[in-house]
């Protein structure tokens, strides 16, 4: 299904056997797909871990990883380089073309606001949230 998928996006010559593939988007993150353990990982690296994150900033991290994050089902690690990377996990049972567009889509968006949120300057414009990935509420 993966290497269908990624004929769509127009990556020919893909090895089905292979159970790696790497994406470069056109401003925007290199994408990792690996199969581990039955699932298949999507990842992209944001970038090194800033050492000069205000509070605030950390609790926004933080939240990512939390039940109610509108960014589930994706969550953020840092890699033994420093790097963050932001991930989700997609079961080889659940895997459809449709899920593999959507979840692509969002990753590229949160992507795009986490870059924006880490290493650009601050504005005096709002934010925008990304939106929620899954049909439950957020309880603040």
């Amino acid at each position: 299904m993966i290497t269908t998928w990624l004929a769509q996006l127009g990556i020919a010559s893909l090895n089905s056997a292979e159970d790696v593939f790497n994406i470069t988007v056109d401003q925007g993150p290199n994408i990792l797909f690996e199969k581990e353990l039955g699932d298949w990982l999507m990842a992209a690296r944001i970038g090194p871990c800033p050492r000069d994150l205000s509070q605030g900033k950390w609790l926004v991290m933080l939240q990512i990883n939390g039940p109610f994050s509108p960014m589930a089902p994706f969550h953020i690690t840092v890699d033994t380089a420093g790097d963050i990377l932001l991930w989700s996990r997609i079961s080889e049972s659940e895997i459809s073309l449709e899920l593999l567009n959507l979840r692509y889509q969002a990753l590229l968006e949160y992507y795009t606001y986490l870059d924006n949120f880490l290493y650009k300057e601050e504005s005096t414009e709002a934010q925008v949230t990304p939106r929620t990935m899954t049909g439950s509420f957020n309880f603040v």
